[in-house]
């Protein structure tokens, strides 16, 4: 009994550990703790084999919801911490205005 619960238990949190985002057309795949995005390599379809279609432009920095996140490498893009940054900066300017 106890060793299935476990089981359950393990395998709905290897289901979440990481979430599908879609940017621009790109499938990237967000870490549990969201701070890492790793793009999805597209499968190759008859239009991208005979040319038709433009291949997508390499992301260097998203935007998703006032968090950025910038590239490290090919496929890989990191949270910046810039918003906090940022909202702590809005901050002190409100206080200073009252």
């Amino acid at each position: 009994m106890c060793l299935n619960l476990l089981k359950n238990v393990f395998s709905e949190s290897r289901a979440r550990s990481s979430f599908a985002v879609y940017v621009r057309g790109n499938k990237f795949l967000m870490d549990a703790a969201g701070k890492t995005l790793l793009r999805v390599p597209q499968r190759i379809t008859d239009s991208a084999i005979s040319g038709s279609s433009t291949s997508n432009p390499p992301l260097k920095r998203i935007d998703i919801g006032g968090v950025t996140f910038v590239q490290k490498s090919t496929n890989v893009l990191m949270r910046t911490n810039t918003h906090n940054t940022r909202s702590l900066l809005r901050y002190v300017i409100l206080l200073g205005q009252m």
